[in-house]
């Protein structure tokens, strides 16, 4: 089948300059000339139904508007790498909008144009509504249906433990998903479930420990140097104490719902010190002088999943309250939801003290890779998450209840 370059744009290593290599092509018949390219960012997140991929450049002819056109029926597969050899795992989007602007008086030249794009699946996933039911079925069975039904092609879902009535009311499958995630707890217990379209067209549904399984794929350092790291700037560490605290419920909660057989309301409570937690620190951010259940959640006649939702709102609000950014090389081989091995140094630069609180273990819970051709710039910017800080002894913390994650950090990890 033939395909046509939308666009393709390279450079070559030089002093002060970053490497990279990035195309677009589809079956479409257009193509985008005498541009002059500004910016091309790839963003993927935990809980969006679709990654975004977004094209600015100055279309200096106006060929996009005067000659070419952008189909919205067609694919369009975009390739980012340090060069052409290494850009081979086509991202598929399809295009969901975009604005010309011309700056030049009296013709459509110079066209300051933004082209936005989402995944592939994004018209099955966020544009199609159902009405249908599922009776007696595994969460983890509807999630595969609707993961199947929107086309992805690598699809990993952990397994929920058990069979319950399902109603989609007319919602999208994106609604979905995100009301089965509240819903799905494993058969080992594991609650807080999530869910990331990736930009390779990937997904994953499962809780944060289940993806914590998962030996992580990079070393980082912070100001570190080591053969078998990479180096990361920009290093911002967020301490989000308000999503465990009452007021979102995270600390624990009594749950309620009204039991239609017995004609009376049944109630039971969850904390922090028995839910799952993300098991990849030592330390919950949580102090233990908050750990309680004096929230309420009314689940109306919800009588088989009220515990479920009651557990994941405080794994949710615990695995997400501490945050970790910062910018590295561009790297299209991490996604969201793989681990990452940080290692943060202190102020000792000349002893190259480790931070023991902040470094280890971390879940990427959203990346954006971005390529600026006027700076010429190949970086990934990543968002990291866990439930809180390492550390032999952390007064007034509550210990995690499900453990650190102990896997040993392979002796050479895979550099970019």
């Amino acid at each position: 089948m033939t395909t046509f370059k939308l666009f393709e744009h390279s450079t070559s290593t030089a002093a002060g300059q970053q490497k990279y290599y990035v195309r677009m092509e589809s079956t479409f018949p257009s193509q985008i000339y005498m541009a002059n390219m500004e910016r091309v960012t790839v963003s993927e997140k935990f809980g969006v139904g679709s990654p975004v991929c977004s094209i600015k450049f100055n279309d200096t002819v106006g060929s996009l508007v005067n000659e070419a056109f952008i189909s919205p029926e067609v694919t369009y597969n975009l390739f980012i790498g340090p060069d052409f050899s290494t850009a081979v795992t086509p991202f598929p989007f399809m295009l969901s909008g975009m604005s010309a602007q011309s700056t030049t008086s009296g013709d459509m030249s110079n066209v300051g144009t933004d082209v936005a794009f989402m995944g592939a699946s994004w018209l099955p996933m966020l544009n199609t509504s159902h009405s249908r039911s599922f009776g007696s079925v595994l969460v983890s069975d509807v999630v595969n249906q609707i993961a199947t039904e929107c086309g992805f092609t690598n699809i990993n879902i952990e397994p929920t433990d058990t069979a319950i009535n399902i109603i989609q009311p007319y919602w999208s499958d994106y609604k979905m998903l995100q009301w089965l995630a509240v819903h799905a707890r494993s058969a080992s217990g594991n609650v807080g479930y999530d869910f990331v379209v990736g930009a390779d067209n990937s997904f994953t549904f499962g809780s944060y420990s289940f993806m914590n399984k998962k030996p992580p794929v990079r070393n980082l350092f912070f100001l570190g140097r080591g053969s078998t790291s990479v180096q990361i700037y920009g290093l911002k560490i967020e301490h989000a104490f308000a999503n465990a605290m009452h007021n979102t419920g995270g600390t624990g909660l009594t749950s309620y719902y009204f039991d239609y057989a017995s004609r009376s309301f049944k109630n039971s409570t969850a904390d922090i010190t028995g839910v799952d937690l993300s098991q990849l620190s030592d330390w919950a951010s949580l102090p233990t002088s908050l750990v309680g259940h004096d929230n309420s959640l009314y689940g109306a006649l919800d009588v088989d999943t009220g515990d479920i939702v009651a557990q994941g709102i405080i794994a949710r609000a615990n695995n997400n309250a501490l945050k970790i950014s910062f910018t590295m090389l561009g790297d299209i081989g991490l996604h969201t939801g793989d681990v990452v091995n940080i290692l943060v140094n202190t102020n000792d630069q000349l002893n190259n003290q480790i931070n023991e609180l902040y470094s280890g273990y971390w879940l990427i819970s959203g990346l954006t890779h971005v390529i600026d051709f006027e700076h010429t710039i190949f970086n990934t910017q990543v968002e990291c998450i866990r439930a809180g800080v390492n550390g032999t002894n952390v007064t007034n913390m509550s210990k995690s209840s499900a453990g650190k994650n102990l896997a040993p950090v392979p002796a050479n990890l895979p550099t970019f």
